[in-house]
């Protein structure tokens, strides 16, 4: 495995500085014969598949089926590329979504992902095993060396933190600062455990993050996330010469942390200072977190515009019901134009259907009891708990969801389009339908348990409570037009 790993057997060269290399392994090393049949060697290797790796701009740049080595008789399948440092994130598809982990390169590192293979008792075939995944990183041009000292103590430090028994002791920092240490992860997981004890020694903690950023740079996802850290604990930065100001460090941020840990102290400085977030910030990429272990990972669907189907579907189902319309109403056939016109926009790309429907609500737009424009939440400009729970109010409130809910019952493909989140919050507001009083339980508290339940920042919140404003306002239209038409 090592030799497989060393940059001179590089797979891929697409940049310069950096390495990342990715082992999938069958620890119980199933040895077949060289000369196993093809339905056997190809049942074997799809046990291996369905690995990509993608840039920040989320470009597919590796497939490691394709692009990888694979050793049937070592149950190997190893990948090393040479790239260029900055934000990549490794994704594993299978049945119906991707899970994905990050990946950043750091200039003169190899970042080295080891993933093995185990029976799912359910399917009772080899899977890969996304809970018990090991990163870390190594100098370029070393490969892996399995009986050096330097991974095997951050092994046993990655399996206490799991176990929750970790321990942090002289020989921990004494490591660090010896000439042999060249592990910055072993340097992360200290920096962690450090900043968990609140008897931690500053000096000690300044010292241990100086020297880490040293080695992976100052906008190393981890390492922005614990100067942060640091910043909101000690009210200034472990280096002088770096910025005291969180929107400023925020801004360094080219793609999401390693660590869980990081990840969490990323969304208490968001949540301090909202107006550094956007849709184009990295808080807007994971928004399914996986809550368990000590990586961040994150869900998403195959397909990144599931919403915008769905909308091409509901103007499908509004065209269905004006075609068996046959009333001679003027309103309605300028309706009935007017969203014709709109869906053949909706078909020509489908990026732009969402905004296709918003400007259709724009020239239909809903009245509430008081006969007032009810206009599209504006959940884009919300930066505090108290005017998302108002948010979440308005849309709970707005739709009749115990009839919209139970339509789905025949559409399974839209509700399994909807994230986690969006899924809760559509069963939340059914119930509430119930008893309008309890609407008023949706305040700013019951806003941040959920964020710190779901482990997301506002702005996904934000697009979850839009989502669902549309999908009200789609369905409701839906439901009226079935409503007049004969039958």
């Amino acid at each position: 495995m090592n030799n497989l790993l060393k940059h001179e057997n590089a797979t891929l060269r697409l940049g310069t500085g950096s390495e990342i290399a990715i082992c999938l392994r069958d620890p119980q090393r199933r040895n077949f014969e060289r000369n196993c049949d093809d339905f056997e060697y190809a049942s074997y290797r799809s046990s291996f598949e369905g690995f990509q790796i993608f840039n920040s701009h989320g470009d597919m740049i590796a497939d490691l089926s394709r692009d990888g080595t694979f050793d049937i008789l070592q149950g190997l399948l190893t990948l090393t590329l040479f790239v260029d440092e900055g934000a990549y994130v490794l994704r594993h598809t299978r049945q119906g979504h991707s899970l994905c982990l990050s990946i950043p390169a750091s200039r003169g590192w190899t970042l080295q992902c080891y993933i093995n293979l185990i029976v799912d008792p359910a399917e009772m075939k080899l899977v890969p095993d996304l809970t018990d995944v090991s990163i870390s990183y190594g100098m370029m041009g070393n490969g892996f060396d399995p009986n050096a000292s330097a991974p095997a103590h951050l092994e046993t430090l990655r399996k206490e933190m799991l176990e929750g028994r970790p321990q942090i002791s002289t020989f921990h920092t004494e490591h660090i600062f010896s000439s042999e240490f060249e592990n910055p992860m072993f340097g992360l997981y200290v920096l962690q455990l450090l900043f968990a004890q609140s008897s931690s020694d500053r000096r000690l903690i300044t010292r241990v993050l100086e020297k880490i950023a040293r080695l992976l740079g100052p906008m190393h996802p981890d390492v922005v996330a614990m100067s942060l850290h640091y910043m909101i604990i000690y009210g200034s930065s472990y280096n002088p010469e770096r910025s005291t100001s969180l929107h400023e460090e925020l801004g360094l941020l080219r793609g999401p942390p390693i660590l869980m840990a990081s990840w969490d102290i990323l969304l208490r400085a968001a949540a301090l200072n909202p107006e550094a977030l956007d849709s184009d910030s990295i808080f807007a990429s994971p928004k399914e977190i996986i809550s368990s272990g000590l990586f961040l990972k994150w869900v998403i669907f195959h397909d990144d515009s599931s919403w915008n189907h769905i909308v091409r579907e509901s103007l499908d189902l509004l065209l269905e019901s004006f075609d068996s319309d046959i009333s001679d109403n003027a309103a309605v056939k300028d309706v009935r134009r007017t969203f014709k016109r709109l869906f053949i926009l909706a078909t020509d790309t489908a990026a732009s259907a969402v905004e296709v429907v918003r400007y259709a609500r724009s020239k239909d737009p809903s009245l509430d009891s008081n006969g007032n424009l009810i206009a599209p939440i504006a959940t884009d400009r919300i930066y505090n708990a108290s005017d998302m729970a108002f948010a979440l109010r308005c849309v709970a409130g707005l739709y009749e969801w115990a009839e919209i809910v139970p339509t789905f019952r025949g559409r399974a493909g839209w509700l399994r389009r909807y994230s986690g989140l969006e899924g809760d919050l559509l069963f939340l507001f059914r119930d509430l339908a119930a008893e309008a009083s309890a609407i008023e339980l949706l305040d700013s508290r019951y806003v941040d348990r959920l964020l710190a339940a779901r482990r997301v920042p506002m702005l996904v919140l934000a697009a979850a409570i839009s989502n669902l404003d549309l999908c009200g306002w789609l369905a409701s239209k839906i439901m009226k037009r079935l409503r007049q038409t004969p039958v």
